[in-house]
C-alpha cells in the first residue's frame, strides 16, 4: 500500500563521483617535499615547537613547504585555557629551558630566515611570565643569524610585574605585540567564567 508520507533514507548521502564535498580553497593540501622535510628534521633535532603544530594550524604544509615556521617557546604547556585555543594547557613540569633560545637561534640560522616570528604559551607559573627567554631569544636570533639586521616578530604574553619588561624593551625587536590573550583576568572573569 502506498504512503502519503515522503520517507527520506537514513544512508549518508555521497557526493557523484569525481565531485568533492569541499571547495579547493577549503581543502588542506598535503605536503611532504623537501623543504618540509628539511622544516620538521631541524625542529625534531633541535627539540624545538612551533603554534604550527601545537595549534594544529591548516596551514603548516604550505608554510613549512616554503621554509618557514612560527617558534613557540617557553614550551609547548600553556597555564591558560582558552576554549579557542588549541595548545595543550595544564601545569608545565619545571621551569623553562634556559637553553631554547639558543636552539632558537640555530634554527633561524640554518633556515636561513631573515624574518622570524616568535610567539610562546602563557607560563603563569613563572615569576616573570618568561619575559627573560622571550629576551634571550630575540638577543641569540640577532647574534646569531645570517644578517645582523635580520626581522623579528613577537607576541609576548602579559606580564605580571613591570620588571618583566624591562630586558624586554632593551632588546630591539622589529615589532613586539601582545597577544590575544593579554584580557585581564578580572574581565575573563566577568564575561567567560569558563576561561577564569
Amino acid at each position: 500500500m502506498a504512503t502519503p508520507f515522503h520517507i527520506i533514507s537514513n544512508a549518508p548521502l555521497a557526493p557523484p563521483p569525481g565531485v568533492h564535498p569541499r571547495p579547493d580553497w577549503l581543502r588542506v593540501k598535503f605536503f611532504s617535499g623537501e623543504r618540509y622535510q628539511d622544516v620538521k628534521r631541524i625542529m625534531r633535532t633541535l627539540d624545538l615547537h612551533t603554534v604550527c603544530e601545537s595549534a594544529r594550524c591548516p596551514n603548516m604544509g604550505e608554510c613549512w613547504e616554503h621554509g618557514t615556521a612560527t617558534f613557540m617557546i617557553l614550551g609547548d604547556i600553556c597555564t591558560r585555557a582558552c576554549g579557542f585555543c588549541a595548545v595543550p594547557s595544564g601545569k608545565p613540569v619545571g621551569p623553562p629551558d634556559e637553553e631554547e633560545p639558543f636552539r632558537v637561534a640555530e634554527a633561524v640560522a640554518k633556515m636561513g630566515l631573515r624574518y622570524a616570528v616568535v610567539t610562546s604559551v602563557n607560563r603563569d607559573d613563572q615569576p616573570d611570565g618568561g619575559a627573560h627567554i622571550f629576551a634571550r631569544t630575540i638577543e641569540e636570533i640577532r647574534r646569531r643569524s645570517f644578517l645582523p639586521c635580520a626581522r623579528i616578530f613577537s607576541t609576548t604574553t602579559p606580564k605580571p610585574c613591570p620588571a618583566s619588561t624591562d630586558r624586554s624593551a632593551r632588546v630591539r625587536c622589529m615589532s613586539a605585540h601582545s597577544n590575544c590573550c593579554a584580557v585581564p583576568r578580572k574581565r575573563i572573569r566577568k564575561f567567560r567564567p569558563k576561561l577564569a
